[in-house]
């Protein structure tokens, strides 16, 4: 922190400084003295874009990417519990500093589940502001899956997300595709699209299609093998919670949801989804207010004896309906 200077008190010199990026830089240094960084949590910088520069007499000074909503500072003084001032910093610069004082040691990729909110008006509300230094609670206990002995359950399922910014727009994500075959239900069996049959610890096998649209475009088809839950499917507001016997059970943002096992419908195109649920949410990202809406779609879901499982051979190419959904053309695109 600078010096008091004669004729500007410490945060105007501080907000002065902050106009070139080595001025930025000698701020953001701060952040090496623990007591300065611990005075923002993870999930906050990351909500709010922002990171402690300064505590003067009992106002805390952030450094945020340009362009927080409005809100933000009202939202964080209530969070804090005391008087803030948000300086706009170069997003680079800010970015890095979340990076690397908040996100890099965390380990599993750095994730953070940052809390939502059934309003678009959340900054307005002080006890919804509070919240968002706070990571939602996330996976479900863990429980093993509950199959009758020799059984292995089976689990389609598609996810369809919709992510919009509302305040400033974000750089159109991509990612790449990656799609592949891995099981097919066939009458009261099923056809494995590997090289060899699953583990004798494997109780369920589950395959997830997503599709990303709106601010982000990612397209995967992926399969595992699993053993026990929860499988998250998009965290933390849809997993698949629990398998007992015949029947699966989903959480849904906020509420469990049950299907029982057995044969899909057939229907012209392809079976029909045995459930289909969706949930719309709100969140604060970078300072920038996000709203995202989810569907999951259970495809087929069955408990198949081992007996009744064989590997794919040569005849057993992929149906147009199936080649359609491995390239995520199954999705409908939003507007």
């Amino acid at each position: 922190m600078p010096e008091r200077s004669d004729s500007l008190t410490q945060l105007e010199y501080l907000i002065r400084s902050a106009s070139s990026l080595g001025g930025q830089r000698e701020a953001l240094a701060a952040l090496d003295r623990s007591e300065l960084r611990g005075r923002m949590t993870v999930a906050g910088a990351v909500a709010f874009g922002a990171v402690p520069v300064a505590d003067l007499a009992g106002r805390m000074v952030f450094a945020t990417v340009p362009g927080v909503n409005p809100d933000c500072e009202r939202a964080l003084a209530a969070a804090v519990g005391g008087p803030v001032t948000l300086v706009p910093f170069d997003e680079a610069l800010v970015r890095e500093a979340v990076s690397r004082h908040y996100i890099r040691d965390r380990g599993q990729g750095g994730g953070v589940d940052l809390p939502t909110f059934e309003s678009a008006d959340f900054l307005l509300d002080p006890v919804a502001a509070r919240r968002l230094l706070s990571e939602k609670a996330g996976a479900l206990p863990a429980t093993e899956v509950e199959v009758p002995e020799g059984c292995i359950a089976f689990v389609d399922m598609r996810v369809h997300s919709i992510r919009r910014a509302l305040d400033r727009p974000f750089p159109v994500e991509f990612a790449p595709t990656a799609a592949a075959m891995h099981f097919r239900l066939e009458g009261d069996g099923a056809v494995l699209f590997r090289e060899k049959m699953p583990d004798p610890e494997t109780r369920a096998l589950v395959s997830t299609s997503v599709f990303y649209d709106g601010d982000e475009h990612v397209h995967a088809m992926t399969g595992c093998d699993l053993a026990a839950l929860p499988f998250v499917l998009h965290p933390s507001e849809l997993q698949l919670a629990r398998i007992e016997r015949r029947r699966a059970h989903f959480w849904v943002y906020d509420r469990i949801e049950t299907v029982r096992a057995g044969p899909s419908v057939a229907r012209a195109g392809g079976p029909a989804p045995k459930a289909s649920w969706s949930c719309r949410y709100w969140f604060l990202h970078f300072g920038a207010r996000t709203e995202r809406a989810l569907r999951l779609d259970v495809l087929a879901f069955d408990v198949i004896p081992r007996s009744k499982i064989r590997l794919a051979e040569r005849s057993d190419v992929p149906t147009s309906g199936e080649l359609a959904r491995m390239f995520g053309l199954d999705f409908p695109k939003s507007g």
